[in-house]
């Protein structure tokens, strides 16, 4: 009998038997992704054919189209002309270090502060889609005695372990990761356990965030629409509203600020969608959706003050004119509603690189994480500074 195993490979969930060989499992791999693509183009050309593969096109089911907007970002605040925000106009990186490279595929941080230790988690394998023979390890990581150490590691028999996401909540500390969790005892982490939901179909829940007594995060899956679900002991989750928002809107990150909720949705079709952000209250089942003029994948955000939010990730820039598209590791200043007010780039020499996670230490100096490279990546721990006179 032969045994059928799912992958998520380029947005499409591949079946494959245990008795294919690498280079069988690559050729599928590559016709998914061919046809991921053709898909993409021809949703653009029926949605808006002036913009062929851009960026510009209208999520809502409003009958209207989106804005304009300028071909490239450099209309973003910039007083120089060049793109890009000067580093003393509102942000000074101090320091950019790489703190793990193992000649692996190191990808999908996560940052915490657990008393008084600083820990990191993320993600190793040998690329970065799973197969057959390479399923993801999560590494945790803890800094300890002025270096980097492994504090522990999960994998699951035949699971590609995904994107993990640190949750301080109370007293507690949990991990997630692919539709499980562990928690942080005086024992140490505890077995992933696999969590449970009524949502009506499979998917995934991505940046968990705490809201007082409650559990929060968006579930997605492939060509369904994102839900928030929530959970009040962590392992059983339920459906609190549905997001109709098209283009396949997946990764998403939330921001409590008091009783509001901040939501911002990357959005894959076609590559390089402008991104989605959201506010809403309590009892958040109801949100204002508005189109961004940037493109985030992993989107992270954190509170920075009154008036402004950062968020990073993964920035796409598509060119209209060249219909190239550029990737590179960014992170932006916006206001409640989603404008954005400054924007600097971190890294765009890497052609595989993003999935930030903030930290705050102080009023003003921040720490993120993130990785870069191409087949084989690394680990980044950045710090930075925000001038007060740009808050």
């Amino acid at each position: 009998m032969v045994k059928i195993i799912s992958s998520r490979e380029g947005g499409y969930m591949i079946s494959f038997s245990e008795n294919q060989t690498e280079e069988e499992w690559n050729l599928i791999r590559q016709a998914k992704e061919l046809e991921r693509k053709q898909k993409a183009e021809q949703y653009a050309e029926a949605n808006q054919p002036s913009l062929k593969g851009g960026i510009d096109w209208n999520f809502f089911k409003t009958g209207k189209r989106s804005q304009p907007v300028s071909e490239t970002l450099k209309s973003l605040l910039d007083s120089d002309g060049d793109g890009y925000l000067n580093p003393d106009e509102w942000i000074n990186i101090i320091k950019d270090t790489c703190i793990y490279d193992n000649d692996s595929h190191a990808a999908f941080t996560s940052l915490v502060n657990w008393n008084n230790n600083l820990y990191v988690a993320f993600r190793e394998a040998g690329s970065h889609m799973g197969s057959a023979t390479d399923r993801g390890r999560i590494i945790v990581m803890v800094y300890d005695n002025k270096r980097w150490e492994t504090s522990a590691t999960f994998s699951v028999d035949g699971l590609d372990l995904r994107d993990p996401c640190f949750v301080k909540w109370g007293e507690r500390l949990l991990l997630y990761t692919s539709y499980r969790f562990s928690e942080f005892t005086k024992s140490g982490w505890t077995e992933l356990q696999e969590t449970k939901h009524n949502a009506p179909h499979s998917l995934s829940i991505w940046k968990i965030r705490p809201y007082k007594n409650e559990l929060y995060g968006i579930g997605h899956r492939w060509n369904m629409w994102p839900i928030l679900m929530k959970s009040k002991d962590g392992l059983n989750w339920e459906v609190v509203c549905e997001y109709q928002i098209g283009g396949n809107a997946t990764e998403a990150d939330l921001l409590f600020v008091k009783d509001k909720m901040y939501v911002c949705f990357r959005v894959e079709i076609p590559e390089g969608s402008h991104s989605v952000f959201g506010e809403s209250s309590y009892p958040f089942s109801k949100t204002k959706l508005t189109e961004m003029n940037i493109s985030v994948s992993s989107p992270e955000m954190i509170f920075a003050s009154s008036n402004t939010i950062l968020l990073s990730g993964r920035e796409l820039v598509f060119d209209k004119t060249t219909r190239i598209l550029e990737r590179m590791v960014s992170i932006f200043a916006i206001d409640k509603k989603g404008n954005v007010k400054g924007r600097y780039v971190i890294n765009k020499e890497a052609k595989d690189q993003g999935y930030g996670s903030f930290y705050r230490e102080d009023k003003k100096r921040f720490l993120m994480t993130y990785y870069e490279g191409t087949n084989k990546t690394r680990i980044h721990l950045v710090s930075f500074l925000i001038n007060n006179k740009f808050k």
